[in-house]
């Protein structure tokens, strides 16, 4: 399960002028969106994304979502194209270019811009939680007598363990109190092993509409590598009881 922690923000623009810096392993770009048939400067596009933020200090972390569409070959299979949404960190802005972390884009892929958002990451944590509570009541509808299609008895499903894997950026400082990332698990399964680590750059499968803003039309763009995010492993089993 994922929990998301970063709202788009501005408008769509058109990644023109691209350039990797293979020895940075970051990317230069400029901008251009449909309202204005011209080429932003990276400095003017951050200057018009912090103005609608009302951040006059530039203190916020930003990140651009790149919609690629690419070519590829899965296993023996015919190559087809895939729409991939992935995040690149913003570095920063000048005259001429906007800087960001990572490779992999190309002209006229599609960007926007994307700001960390506690209120939109305490409200994913609560769908998380209410999931976990799905979870939780399918696996326990679970009894001896039920069996499987080979006529296998089943126990209940128990649930043994948890696992979670926070972005760095959230915790205590984004959220003002303590264990808001754990909660759902905590809530749902007391006295259940549990563990987890802070990271950067959360990998989890989702699509697009997994964010704010974004709806289930989206859901053909997939999106594995996500960030300011949350993504938790729930791990259960369900042992053979006897044979019919």
């Amino acid at each position: 399960m994922l929990s998301t922690g970063i709202s788009p923000i501005g408008p769509t623009y058109k990644a023109v002028y691209v350039k990797a810096i293979p020895n940075k392993y970051c990317t230069r770009l400029m901008g251009t969106t449909e309202a204005i048939d011209l080429n932003l400067a990276g400095q003017t596009i951050l200057d018009q994304i912090y103005d609608e933020l009302g951040d006059h200090t530039h203190s916020q972390t930003l990140y651009v979502g790149v919609t690629k569409i690419r070519k590829c070959t899965f296993r023996h299979e015919k190559e087809g194209w895939i729409n991939v949404h992935e995040f690149h960190e913003v570095l920063r802005g000048d005259y001429r270019y906007l800087y960001v972390h990572g490779d992999g884009i190309m002209s006229y892929d599609s960007f926007w811009f994307y700001h960390a958002n506690s209120d939109l990451a305490r409200a994913s944590c609560n769908n998380v939680s209410n999931n976990m509570r799905c979870l939780k009541q399918d696996l326990n509808q679970l009894t001896d007598d039920n069996t499987n299609s080979n006529g296998i008895g089943m126990h209940k499903k128990s649930v043994f363990g948890g696992m979670m894997f926070a972005c760095y950026g959230r915790g205590k400082l984004f959220f003002g109190e303590p264990n808001v990332d754990a909660s759902p698990f905590l809530e749902n399964f007391p006295g259940v092993t549990f563990s987890g680590t802070y990271c950067n750059g959360e990998i989890a499968n989702g699509d697009l509409s997994s964010y704010e803003k974004w709806s289930k039309e989206h859901s053909s763009i997939r999106c594995s590598l996500h960030e300011n995010s949350t993504v938790y492993l729930v791990m259960s089993y369900t042992p053979a009881l006897r044979q019919h």
